[in-house]
């Protein structure tokens, strides 16, 4: 049980000096890899923005040539 609530809660208590401790927050995998890589994860966002910008513009010029 006293594992679980450790675990669970991210509490530690200290019997030497006799106080709890909150851990800090993990930050997720995801979120720690753009931040230690902020050009390549600048360069990704670009590329999808572009591929999906592309998408859109050939998706109307196909539409405005089916009516003519």
């Amino acid at each position: 049980m006293e594992h679980a609530k450790d675990e669970i809660f991210e509490v530690r208590y200290y019997e030497d000096e006799n106080r709890l401790e909150v851990q800090k927050k993990r930050t997720s995998k995801l979120k720690r890899f753009i931040k230690q890589n902020r050009a390549f994860s600048g360069i990704l966002l670009l590329t999808v923005i572009m591929g999906l910008m592309n998408t859109v513009l050939i998706s109307n010029f196909i539409m405005v040539l089916s009516r003519m």
